[in-house]
């Protein structure tokens, strides 16, 4: 009897047991779970760099400056050494804006390895292009490279003042004598109007013969320095009319009056 009773309270005890047990597990709470991480936001991607085109470059052409002075010669450079040989070879070349490619106005052939050239100045302001031809005699016409610029005006010479007599029109008037009535013996003194290009194909020459001479003759001569502004010229020892005559474009035209000024010479 008694061990009955000790086993029935051992079950007792046992079922208490388990119960409180079951009840401690119904009575604890999960911890919630962890948030979400924060959503970051990307960066916006940076822009490209704005890449500003030099509009005096063009591949292997590059002009010094976007505008000159009519008469100035175009001074041309290149970006790298040209390679221009053979089959290969490249020419460079100014004419107005707007004409074909198969056009051209004063031009230059490009030395093997050059890196500059210059080209005969423009006398008619406007819009012109200097292009670079390569791939010659392959390709006669096959435009590389193109650079727009501007001729100006050449500067107005300045007004004539008694006893002067201003330059003919035959070109940009760079003729201004500060004097136009000299004594046999006296020295004759130039001025030009604006500093003269006088280089390469385009040189310039000024002499002094009497008024009705043929253009293909000459008396006093000087070759004009290039960026010169004033000249002497040999004094003339007969009296009479004279004319001081300057030659532009020499060696490719021997004779090119491009202004005259008439002068007296007197006892």
């Amino acid at each position: 009897m008694f061990a009955k009773r000790v086993n029935r309270l051992v079950g007792r005890a046992a079922l208490f047991a388990v119960a409180g047990s079951l009840g401690a597990v119904a009575c604890k709470k999960e911890a919630p779970p962890a948030p979400p991480p924060a959503r970051v936001t990307p960066p916006a991607p940076a822009a490209p760099p704005v890449v500003v085109k030099d509009p005096l470059k063009d591949g292997l052409l590059w002009v010094t400056k976007a505008s000159f002075k009519a008469g100035e010669e175009i001074a041309v450079k290149y970006t790298a050494p040209v390679p221009s040989a053979g089959e290969s070879q490249h020419w460079v070349t100014v004419i107005a804006v707007g004409k074909e490619d198969s056009e051209w106005g004063s031009w230059k052939m490009v030395g093997d390895q050059a890196t500059a050239d210059t080209l005969k100045g423009q006398t008619a302001p406007g819009a012109y292009e200097v292009r670079l031809h390569g791939g010659y005699p392959a390709k006669k016409f096959n435009v590389v490279a193109r650079v727009k610029i501007n001729v100006e005006p050449a500067p107005t010479p300045p007004p004539a003042i008694a006893g002067t007599v201003p330059a003919v029109a035959a070109g940009a008037g760079l003729l201004v004598l500060p004097k136009t009535v000299f004594k046999a013996g006296e020295e004759i003194a130039v001025k030009y109007a604006i500093p003269v290009f006088s280089k390469g194909d385009n040189q310039h020459w000024v002499t002094v013969v009497p008024v009705g001479k043929p253009d293909t003759e000459w008396g006093a001569w000087k070759m004009v320095s290039d960026l010169a502004t004033a000249d002497k010229l040999k004094a003339q020892t007969a009296p009479g009319d004279y004319e001081v005559r300057i030659h532009g474009e020499y060696p490719t035209k021997k004779f090119n009056v491009v202004g005259r000024v008439r002068i007296k010479v007197e006892p």
